[in-house]
């Protein structure tokens, strides 16, 4: 997950919700955090079209998509920081 983050890659992952529930979707991946001993990802969801938090342990497949993602990495948090309520910027909302 690291190296798709670098490189601003897309993948595909199959992930279970917390009932179980699989679903199939392509991320872009551009953040990782650690939330009460939960790795998190962070990444706009294609199938939700918004950004979304993946748990890594119920990330149960990843396919690296042989594309980049449209938007650049940094564009991507700045733009998440915004909606999140977080950063020095935090209260720009626009």
């Amino acid at each position: 997950m690291r190296r798709l983050i670098r490189e601003e890659q897309a993948a595909e992952i199959d992930y279970a919700d917390a009932s179980g529930a699989a679903t199939r979707r392509e991320i872009w991946p551009f953040a990782l955090g650690f939330f009460e001993n939960v790795r998190v990802v962070v990444a706009w969801c294609a199938l939700r079209n918004g950004f979304r938090h993946f748990r890594a342990d119920r990330i149960e497949g990843l396919r690296p998509l042989d594309r980049r993602y449209p938007r650049r990495r940094a564009a991507m948090l700045k733009e998440w920081k915004r909606e999140q309520g977080v950063g020095p910027n935090a209260a720009d909302k626009n």
